[in-house]
């Protein structure tokens, strides 16, 4: 998980619940983020805030890298191709980023 610029997974055995996302920073530092309940406002945190069995269940191993990226911009085409082939429950776009595909 000390590994940056990464396209990242969650879910939970016996959880419908999935998240994907990506983060140019370590993923350590993002799953920690994502755990922080009470703390933090992600998709993640809030859903683990609505269901006791999931946050006594879950924990690093919830997570995992499924792509990775050397540009940032790679990056969001590859998370927005990811979402559309899993359609997550959590990913819920409150604002949507206009990326170009070809220059």
């Amino acid at each position: 998980f000390s590994r940056s610029n990464v396209i990242y997974k969650f879910e939970r055995l016996g959880c419908n619940a999935k998240y994907i996302g990506k983060t140019t920073r370590r993923l350590e530092t993002r799953i920690n983020e994502h755990l922080n309940v009470g703390k933090s406002t992600t998709a993640i945190t809030q859903h683990l805030c609505k269901s006791q069995k999931c946050l006594n269940a879950c924990n690093k191993s919830c997570f995992s890298i499924i792509d990775t990226a050397k540009t940032e911009h790679m990056l969001r085409i590859k998370e927005a191709l990811h979402v559309i082939a899993v359609n997550p429950e959590l990913n819920v776009q409150v604002k949507g980023e206009q990326i170009t595909l070809f220059v």
